[in-house]
């Protein structure tokens, strides 16, 4: 396997973090990927994406297989991921053709959903209304944090630390993304809650994106971040992205019990400041 691939492979697999959601195996020297995705939405739809790269990719093409139970879905996504791959031959395409294949699973949810509206009006149309829309009550709601996750990223260094955090906001913000960027001692920790695809999105950005200066003042990656936790958990949450500089664990833990997040700090975050010394109290 080329070092391109396996870096292009690992962002893949921080994406893709959840149980059972990326495989790898590279066990017979032709490199292959598989990824399930889930349409998101009232409608369930899991399609498993295949991929075989040779030994000339991406000058040479992978193959590409697609698996799920609406065989007219994955004859389409077949012919969409086939001709996006050719159109971008030559450069990394793996999450160009992964988001290609979100997007239409999540547009067929979408129409499936539109259908059995459709449908349930229909009928509603001919039945008794309920009492509480005969009287003018009020009627039931989506969980408002429906398709909500929270991810918890450990990030390795900033040496062009303002230009590094107006990117994060610049995408947060534009990705609909809430959260806090924590500075403490040498550790940085990045927790995000969105969307799960704008989550997806993110982390694809900050892996694949140019976002500091390495040593020599060229504008590098971000390879060494670590997503500590990405699903989804219980709580109030964040109301928009703020940046704090924390002196203690202390500190720390407050925003989170403020956030109603505290498993989260003490699962993922507490240890790694008592093993870096991070201090009690200020």
């Amino acid at each position: 396997m080329s070092e391109d691939l396996r870096e292009e492979l690992e962002v893949v697999q921080s994406i893709y973090c959840r149980q059972g959601e990326c495989i790898i195996n590279d066990t017979l020297g032709s490199p292959e990927l598989e990824v399930r995705l889930q349409g998101e939405g009232d409608v369930t739809l899991t399609v498993t994406v295949r991929m075989q790269f040779p030994s000339l990719y991406p000058r040479q093409l992978p193959t590409v297989s697609c698996q799920c139970e609406d065989r007219s879905l994955s004859r389409e996504l077949m012919t969409s991921l086939t001709d996006l791959s050719t159109q971008i031959q030559g450069t990394p395409m793996i999450t160009d053709l992964l988001a290609r294949a979100q997007e239409m699973i999540n547009h067929r949810v979408s129409v499936e959903a539109q259908i059995t509206d459709n449908n349930l009006d229909e009928i509603g149309s001919h039945q008794t209304p309920a009492p509480s829309e005969a009287h003018g009550g009020g009627s039931v709601k989506k969980d408002q944090g429906e398709g909500t996750v929270t991810a918890v990223l450990l990030l390795d260094h900033m040496r062009s630390k303002t230009r590094y955090i107006q990117t994060i906001q610049k995408w947060v913000t534009s990705l609909s993304i809430q959260g806090c960027l924590v500075f403490t001692g040498k550790l940085i920790f990045l927790v995000l809650q969105g969307h799960s695809a704008n989550i997806k999105e993110y982390i694809k950005l900050q892996r694949s994106s140019n976002v500091d200066v390495d040593s020599r003042g060229k504008k590098c990656k971000e390879r060494m971040m670590s997503v500590l936790y990405q699903g989804v958990v219980e709580g109030k949450g964040f109301q928009d992205f703020e940046v704090r500089e924390c002196k203690s664990q202390m500190e720390i833990e407050e925003i989170f019990q403020q956030t109603e997040l505290l498993p989260l700090y003490q699962e993922h975050i507490q240890p790694l400041l008592k093993s870096s010394n991070i201090p009690l109290t200020k």
